[in-house]
């Protein structure tokens, strides 16, 4: 099973053909394909109700043509490590070999998840903002945003590092 290098979900707008799973220039000479995957889990939790109807319908939908049919609906690539003959010609997303490429490259990372990541972008997303409007540049906006990332990062680790002592007595 191969990661998703997924557009917007459920959505093959054009505005989401340039989403998630796009290639990055490598800072390593020669790395080629490098990007950041997520991936779509199906579990059983424990203690649920019917384990037995679960596993049916997780075999059902690791189906060749069912995750295929699946992956389309969504715009996603597939996970699988073999497609159908038509796979990339009938799906919705005219980029789907380039997901599908990522996402099964040794260089295909998975999206950090520290607790602040998502304040991290959004500090990114604002330092962009700033650029694109004129009102710093780049090298400064970036090096705030660096600035108040640390800043958050350090305060993170100070209160785990407390949870973890207060957790040890």
């Amino acid at each position: 099973m191969r990661p998703s290098t997924r557009t917007t979900a459920g959505s093959c707008s054009p505005a989401a053909q340039y989403g998630h799973g796009c290639p990055f220039p490598s800072a390593v000479p020669g790395e080629k394909d490098v990007t950041y995957a997520e991936t779509d889990i199906l579990l059983i939790p424990r203690g649920a109700a019917h384990p037995r109807e679960a596993f049916e319908f997780m075999c059902f939908v690791q189906r060749q043509d069912e995750m295929e049919k699946l992956c389309k609906l969504t715009c996603k690539n597939s996970p699988l490590a073999k497609e159908s003959d038509d796979w990339v010609y009938s799906h919705p997303n005219p980029y789907v070999d380039v997901f599908d490429r990522l996402s099964a490259s040794p260089n295909a990372k998975p999206i950090d998840q520290t607790p602040i990541y998502a304040e991290a972008l959004n500090e990114i997303d604002i330092a962009a903002q700033q650029t694109y409007l004129l009102k710093e540049s780049p090298r400064d906006a970036l090096a705030g945003a660096q600035q108040r990332i640390d800043a958050r990062l350090a305060r993170y680790n100070e209160q785990k590092a407390a949870r973890e002592r207060q957790a040890a007595r």
